[in-house]
């Protein structure tokens, strides 16, 4: 159940907000992060939720009829018109860009209507279609100046950001966790894929979507590293949608809808920055928040509104000492049975959370293999912060299939990264996430979207996580020290 404005229910605060951070008074924006919607009739359902959300404040232009159009740049049907008739609207049509003739045509569609939607697809064509010209200018000032509802799902919310991946090239977060500087983020003319000129009716946010579904943390946090070096400020937000989940902007508070989490990424304090071509991309210090169903983000105060399910939390700051042979060791992303030699193994069919190895390499750390580019990859994602929920305090860690963590015996708990000597595929980073400083916790209220069916696995809030990216040791001189959960400097 939504937890703000357009619901019954209050909210119990936003973390570290200010007296007066609201943004200035702008139409609805709903962003959703792909997948189905629900069927016409099911009214309890995400989409009917989220979309009917962007109807909210009905009729903007006051000709006493709700107009929407759905925009496309390829294959349209009439679902979703229909859905929006359903919702409400009283009309709703299709409208396909092709060429720039299509889109002002639709420029002069635009007074008549009071909401936008765009869908999937592929943001780089809206970007060329739309970026930088009389629609896009159109589109903004009627979103501030006339409350004018604007959406989109997949590639269509992308597009709505201030910063967006639209180079027109796909990749994962192997490719990009490999090579700092892949050519996957240019465009097609060998240009920047990170467009600083988006839509932008999301100020200072880059968005992704399809987040855990194709275990997209590794490429968002890639997509932000470009975009800083490029000249965004340092105070960008990613925010991470996954299928059939989204955000409803209602007057500068971000609140989300749906089966899965919402990912916050604010690099503004992250350090040790390291994008070389051919090498693996090294950033560390990120803040990482998650937030589900019910919990918001103050985009005025930079902050986490809790939802009604919000549960205070901390880490009692004791480390486990770690036991048995310290003479160094190693796991490695190809061997999928490393993972039980932790103290932690997290299941999914159903959820569960077990003891690993006694004693265990590392105490208080669970971690996946092959979590970067591997059909389970968006179950990796989705495990690791589900486990980090029942452990307050503890390190995760994803592990591509080309690298290796070792620690040696005289740093036994410092974890430092490496290639995989046993396979030819390429090193990729490794991301490890501290749940040392965390002060929230909650569970979705809907089965995640990576369940299972048993409705075992709920996607988990959690605030105030820490996010190292961790190349070769040998280059950067960086490792993760599990026991004080802190990063290990040269």
């Amino acid at each position: 159940m939504l937890c703000g404005p357009v619901s019954a229910l209050g909210c119990k605060g936003a973390e570290d907000a200010g007296e007066d951070t609201a943004a200035p008074s702008r139409g609805v924006l709903a962003l959703a992060g792909g997948g189905s919607e629900a069927e016409v009739g099911e009214a309890e359902a995400w989409s009917a939720q989220l979309y009917g959300g962007l109807l909210s404040a009905g009729d903007v232009t006051g000709d006493g009829l709700l107009r929407v159009v759905v925009l496309s740049a390829s294959e349209e049907t009439e679902w979703l018109p229909e859905y929006f008739e359903w919702l409400g609207a009283d009309e709703a049509l299709n409208w396909r860009l092709t060429d720039p003739s299509s889109v002002d045509a639709l420029l002069a569609e635009l007074v008549e209507v009071d909401a936008v939607f765009f869908k999937g697809g592929d943001q780089s064509v809206y970007y060329e279609l739309l970026a930088g010209g009389d629609f896009a200018e159109t589109l903004s000032r009627r979103h501030k100046e006339e409350r004018l509802a604007v959406g989109g799902t997949s590639a269509g919310a992308m597009i709505l950001g201030a910063w967006a991946l639209a180079g027109g090239r796909d990749s994962t977060s192997e490719e990009l966790l490999a090579d700092g500087r892949s050519s996957l983020l240019t465009d097609l003319d060998g240009g920047s894929g990170i467009k600083s000129d988006a839509l932008g009716l999301i100020p200072g946010v880059l968005v992704e979507t399809h987040f855990t579904e194709r275990g997209r943390l590794g490429r968002l946090v890639a997509c932000l590293a470009a975009a800083v070096e490029e000249g965004a400020p340092p105070s960008l937000l990613g925010f991470g949608l996954e299928s059939q989940t989204g955000v409803l902007v209602i007057d500068g508070v971000a609140w989300v809808i749906g089966e899965g989490s919402v990912a916050v990424v604010d690099p503004i304090d992250a350090a040790h920055l390291r994008r070389e071509s051919g090498a693996p991309l090294t950033w560390t210090g990120l803040r990482l928040d998650l937030l589900t169903e019910g919990w918001g983000f103050d985009l005025g105060a930079g902050a986490v509104v809790l939802g009604p399910d919000a549960e205070a939390v901390a880490w009692d700051g004791v480390a486990t000492a770690p036991t048995g042979d310290l003479t160094g060791w190693a796991v490695n992303g190809d061997q999928t049975d490393d993972e039980e030699r932790l103290a932690w193994v997290a299941l999914r069919a159903p959820y569960e959370l077990t003891a690993g190895a006694s004693p265990p390499l590392l105490p208080d750390a669970v971690a996946f293999m092959d979590s970067h580019a591997s059909d389970y990859r968006g179950e990796n994602q989705e495990l690791l912060f589900r486990a980090l929920y029942d452990l307050p305090g503890a390190s995760g860690l994803l592990l591509g299939y080309g690298g290796s963590a070792f620690a040696d015996a005289e740093a036994p708990t410092t974890l430092r990264f490496t290639d995989n000597a046993g396979v030819a595929d390429p090193e990729a980073a490794a991301l490890v996430v501290s749940a040392a400083a965390i002060t929230a916790r909650g569970l979705a209220p809907r089965p995640s979207p990576s369940d299972a069916g048993d409705g075992s696995l709920h996607a988990a809030a959690l605030v105030g996580l820490t996010l190292h990216v961790l190349g070769d040791a040998e280059a950067t001189g960086l490792g993760y020290d599990t026991a004080r959960r802190s990063l290990v400097t040269p």
